[in-house]
C-alpha cells in the first residue's frame, strides 16, 4: 500500500504576476557579446510559454558556438547558464541545423528553457527557480 502525503505551501502571491526581466538567449562565438534574442519580454503576464522560435546553426562555426541563457532589466545583462551548442547537435555534419527555442515562466519564478536541434532530436533543458524573475502589476 502506497500512501501519499499532501504538500501544502503558503506563499504571498499578489494578483497579476508579470516578468520582471527580459529573458532570452545569445548563441554566439565565445567572447562575442552581441545583443540577446528576447524570448520573454519585461512585463509579460504569467504564466507564459513562448511560441517556438527558429534559429539556424551553420557547420563552419558550430564548434565555437556557446548557447547562453540570459536575463536583463534593459541595461544590465546577467547570465543564467552557458553550454556549448555541440551538446545538442550531436556531431551532425549538415551545413545548416534548425534550432528551436521555447521558454516557459511560471508565477512563482520557475523558468524552463528548451533548446532543440530538430535534425538530431536532442534537447537542452535548463530549469531554474528564481522568485526575483517575477514582479506584480500595481
Amino acid at each position: 500500500v502506497v500512501k501519499s502525503s499532501p504538500i501544502v505551501t503558503i506563499e504571498e502571491r499578489p494578483l497579476n504576476p508579470i516578468s520582471k526581466y527580459n529573458i532570452g538567449i545569445r548563441a554566439t562565438e565565445k567572447g562575442d557579446n552581441s545583443s540577446m534574442l528576447t524570448i520573454i519580454p519585461i512585463g509579460t503576464k504569467l504564466p507564459f510559454t513562448s511560441e517556438p522560435k527558429n534559429t539556424w546553426n551553420y557547420e563552419d562555426v558550430r564548434n565555437k558556438i556557446i548557447c547562453t541563457i540570459l536575463y536583463s532589466d534593459g541595461t544590465d545583462i546577467k547570465v543564467i547558464t552557458e553550454k556549448a551548442i555541440t551538446e545538442i547537435t550531436a556531431g551532425r555534419k549538415d551545413w545548416e541545423l534548425n534550432i528551436k527555442i521555447q521558454f516557459t515562466l511560471l508565477q512563482n519564478g520557475d523558468l524552463l528553457s528548451e533548446i532543440r536541434c530538430v535534425e538530431s532530436g536532442r534537447v537542452m533543458t535548463v530549469k531554474v527557480s528564481n522568485p526575483d524573475f517575477v514582479d506584480y502589476e500595481k
